[in-house]
């Protein structure tokens, strides 16, 4: 009896794929989502890098920013530090200066009154400052015309002033003022300008303060010739007052340049106009 092999059977019921079913299988298998060319790979990969260093970048900014920002403030804290400190200075400053006005304000009154024959006969004037005080003392009383010698009547005025202000601490400015009248003759050999006459008449009062008890260190000698008047050249009077020694007293931390004249006055005449007492 025949029977059919083995081989036979299996070639008639499996038969062999067709070319058309392969490759529609190899056309699935390529367009499946696990099957990446190796150039999108790249491109994701570079793309994921260019993120990572934005971030990188973005949060170093952000570092910077914060470290920029600390410092900033740090720089803040300091400056109202130094205001405050700068506040509490400028207090205590402002609270001195108040204790000395009224101190002076207090010796104003005292000499006013302990002047009072001096000032009413005209010996000199007492006038109060903003800060400090002025004895105002005119030539006539001190000098002889066209003279830096001072009289005998002249030291004692001097040293009247000079007992009432030896015990104290401010400094002690002597000024020398002239009238706008030119120096001539003899006396111009001496004293060629108004400048040197009145520099030599404020230092023979220094002289004579220091000598008095004024200590040294507290004195200075200044000359502003004819250029702080304080009235009219134009008349004999008015150039009577204006040929005067100053005697400022003024705090040291208020001192300030002679040029500074509390005292209104006339236009100063010109350096072409600068004359002597006469």
């Amino acid at each position: 009896m025949w029977a059919p092999s083995t081989k036979c059977w299996i070639a008639r019921w499996c038969p062999r794929p067709s070319a058309g079913l392969f490759l529609a299988a190899l056309a699935g298998v390529a367009a499946s989502p696990g099957c990446v060319t190796r150039g999108a790979h790249e491109r994701a990969l570079d793309d994921l890098r260019s993120e990572l260093s934005a971030t990188k970048q973005e949060s170093l900014d952000k570092d910077r920013s914060i470290d920029a920002l600390e410092a900033e403030r740090e720089k803040l804290l300091g400056e109202i530090e130094d205001l405050r400190d700068a506040r509490e200075s400028l207090s205590q400053d402002v609270a001195d200066r108040e204790q000395k006005i009224e101190r002076l304000r207090g010796t104003y009154d005292a000499l006013v009154v302990d002047l009072e024959a001096e000032v009413a006969s005209n010996v000199l004037r007492i006038e109060q400052l903003t800060e400090g005080m002025i004895f105002r003392l005119p030539q006539d009383v001190l000098f002889p015309a066209g003279s830096a010698e001072l009289t005998p009547a002249g030291k004692q005025a001097v040293r009247e002033v000079a007992a009432r202000i030896q015990a104290g601490s401010d400094r002690v400015e002597v000024q020398g003022h002239t009238d706008d009248r030119a120096i001539k003759g003899a006396l111009a050999a001496r004293y060629p300008t108004n400048w040197e006459l009145a520099g030599a008449r404020a230092a023979s009062v220094v002289r004579v303060l220091e000598e008095t008890g004024v200590a040294p260190d507290r004195l200075s000698a200044v000359s502003l010739g004819p250029n702080r008047p304080i009235a009219s050249n134009d008349t004999a009077e008015g150039r009577a007052q204006n040929r005067r020694i100053e005697v400022r007293i003024v705090p040291l931390r208020a001192a300030a340049p002679p040029a500074e004249a509390d005292a209104p006055g006339p236009p100063a005449p010109s350096e072409a106009q600068a004359a002597a007492p006469e």
